[in-house]
């Protein structure tokens, strides 16, 4: 299933979205049947990556929900990171500015104070999303919002990007995964 999965990647950054999809399905199919929740996460990860790039945001929340949950399962810190960060920019298109931001802050005071690497589109999605929030929001509630985030454990900025949305996925999992 793994290569199934590293297809489907390369495809949709081909710009092949429905083979992406389908080949996407098949390696989910696959790593569900092998109870792999590693690969499982991954690629539901990738097909909510598809999803919100049509700008499906509807399909592509519950895909990086169940991933978040999935990658706070295994424990992989980087993961955990980048489906957060996916979150947050659910978040921002779904209007909740304020939000998206405390989950940025909280991904960057986790940079800071682990020195972990952030995800690799960390900066482009700051750039994407910051700068028009902080004027949708002015300069008082964004700094709120910040520092709010700032304050957040992993644990918390983990369990507020799936409060966030309040989909069904979130409610099943959110409260009930804790991180190793």
């Amino acid at each position: 299933p793994y290569s199934l999965a590293h297809l489907g990647e390369a495809e949709f950054h081909q710009r092949k979205g429905t083979r992406a999809e389908a080949l996407l399905q098949e390696a989910l199919g696959e790593f569900r049947d092998l109870e792999d929740k590693r690969g499982t996460a991954f690629v539901l990860r990738q097909l909510g990556e598809v999803a919100f790039t049509r700008n499906e945001i509807d399909k592509a929340t519950p895909l990086f929900e169940e991933s978040l949950v999935l990658r706070k399962k295994v424990g992989e810190t980087w993961a955990i990171l980048e489906s957060i960060e996916d979150l947050a920019r659910v978040a921002f298109e779904g209007g909740a500015e304020a939000g998206s931001v405390t989950l940025l802050a909280g991904l960057e005071s986790h940079h800071c104070s682990t020195r972990a690497s952030p995800p690799a589109t960390n900066s482009e999605v700051r750039e994407q999303l910051l700068v028009p929030a902080r004027s949708a929001l002015g300069d008082v509630t964004f700094s709120q919002a910040w520092e709010r985030g700032r304050a957040l454990s992993l644990e918390q900025a983990a369990s507020e990007a799936l409060r966030m949305n309040q989909t069904p996925t979130a409610a099943a999992f959110g409260s009930s995964v804790r991180s190793p």
